[in-house]
């Protein structure tokens, strides 16, 4: 069930990153995340993931990552805060928008396993 509802999303962000940026070749650096977040999500479902991660754990982080590139579209189209009328260098926010969420994705699943990992260990020493 979360992986229809991540896949979905994904989908949803994708054409929310084509619709704001048009086409060009900055479309593929930002939709990157988005096809890893597809990538990963469709692959887990084809074999089981570890205990510790579980699907939760995956579903959370791929939305951390679709949020962060869903926000910083909006906030870009809608110019919240001046974001894009408010520098010269504001579509510097392209080239770092995927990095950004690579690495919230990756910092949100290392929180999670760990959490896990910890909570699991506290529930068998108790």
């Amino acid at each position: 069930m979360s992986a229809k509802i991540v896949v979905t999303t994904a989908c949803a962000v994708g054409l929310l990153v084509v619709l704001v940026e048009g086409a060009d070749l900055f479309t593929i650096w930002n939709l990157s995340p988005v096809a890893g977040v597809l990538a990963i999500t469709l692959a887990a479902q084809r074999r089981p993931l570890p205990t510790v991660v579980g699907p939760g754990a995956l579903a959370l982080s791929s939305f951390v990552v679709l949020g962060l590139i869903a926000i910083a579209h909006l906030a870009w189209y809608f110019d919240w805060g001046r974001t894009a009328t408010g520098s010269s260098t504001s579509a510097l926010l392209f080239v770092f928008i995927p990095i950004w969420a690579f690495a919230a994705g990756g910092v949100a699943m290392v929180v999670i396993v760990l959490g896990r990992a910890l909570l699991a260990r506290s529930e068998r020493g108790a």
